[in-house]
């Protein structure tokens, strides 16, 4: 993280992203505590991983207390209003995202027409890249840290 986002709240997007921060590091108990999640894939995926069939990230069988720290974190943001959980059909839905951000006292990001229209020549569309473009008040994890 840089210096510059050192006091920045997070946003998480990814489930394996966060796994992966939480296993080589750059995310500790605070961060968990006062983030947003928005975490793709949804609630089973992140909760019960292989549920559905889906391969399970190697960090989760590795480090099942890991995943636990992160589902306690995430019980007690559900609580706080701190998460909202895309489904498999709304997967990139910029609306949800600016619910969750509006509800916990940030300004929503631009929608895809919106980014569209005032960067025509973008290459960016509803991915990963987008919301750490489109959300410069928060550290957006979303990456797998490489060792």
């Amino acid at each position: 993280m840089s210096r510059d986002d050192s006091d920045k709240k997070m946003l998480f997007i990814t489930f394996p992203g966060t796994m992966h921060r939480l296993f080589f590091g750059g995310i500790d108990d605070v961060h968990l505590h006062t983030g947003l999640f928005f975490l793709w894939g949804g609630r089973q995926y992140v909760t019960a991983p292989g549920a559905a069939g889906e391969p399970v990230e190697s960090v989760v069988t590795e480090r099942p207390d890991l995943h636990q720290r992160l589902i306690q974190a995430l019980m007690q943001a559900e609580k706080e209003g701190r998460v909202r959980w895309p489904s498999k059909d709304r997967q990139v839905a910029f609306d949800l995202l600016n619910e969750l951000l509006i509800a916990n006292s940030y300004g929503p990001v631009m929608s895809e027409y919106e980014y569209r229209w005032r960067y025509p020549y973008a290459e960016l569309g509803y991915g990963f890249l987008a919301v750490q473009q489109r959300c410069p008040q928060l550290k957006v994890v979303w990456r797998r840290l490489r060792n």
